[in-house]
């Protein structure tokens, strides 16, 4: 049975708080030795800590509070998961058809998605860095030419050989605050 316009908003609700819940306990956790392995484990060792301390602080930010007003929906027509518009990130962030899935095991994919997300909104972070120089990428033309930073794509390639500016990866917060595990291998 299809999804109402409710159960869409009660999914992108949970996952919201539960969001706000994992980065403010992430806040804590981040400093100390288990804080710095999990640093370590999504953005490498030579990841600028301070950059990512800020990123998290601006994400708990009371101010900054991830909320969506009542009665956002997912846009059916985007194709993908998540989409942020970097062209002006504080326009918002927009959930496709993916974002709702139909488990309640993807709500740990939505709160994982909803902070990637809002690494590109609130800290300027990027999906993509170049092949080459590991800088971050604004705007991807040529993929092939590219790392793709996601976890199931590039993230281990980027996290052994980039240096700080691994605090533009947008999906190593959600490594992060998942606890999600980069293969070594």
């Amino acid at each position: 049975m299809p999804s109402t316009k409710e159960d869409y908003h009660n999914k992108l609700q949970n996952a919201l708080v539960s969001a706000n819940l994992v980065l403010k306990a992430l806040e804590h956790e981040i400093d100390g030795s288990e804080g710095e392995k999990r640093i370590n484990n999504a953005f490498g060792s030579r990841v600028d800590r301070a950059a990512v301390k800020k990123c998290i602080q601006k994400l708990t930010n009371p101010r900054n509070k991830l909320e969506f007003p009542h009665g956002a929906a997912v846009d059916h027509s985007v194709n993908a998961i998540a989409a942020t518009n970097m062209a002006d990130p504080g326009k918002g962030i927009t959930f496709g058809t993916f974002f709702i899935g139909n488990t309640e095991e993807d709500n740990d994919m939505r709160v994982g998605t909803i902070i990637h997300e809002a690494t590109h909104a609130l800290c300027g972070t990027v999906d993509w860095f170049d092949k080459h120089t590991f800088e971050p990428v604004d705007e991807v033309k040529d993929k092939t030419g590219n790392y793709h930073g996601y976890l199931d794509s590039n993230l281990k390639d980027l996290v052994r050989s980039t240096g700080i500016q691994m605090h533009r990866n947008a999906d190593s917060y959600r490594v992060l605050a998942m606890k999600l595990e980069v293969p070594t291998v």
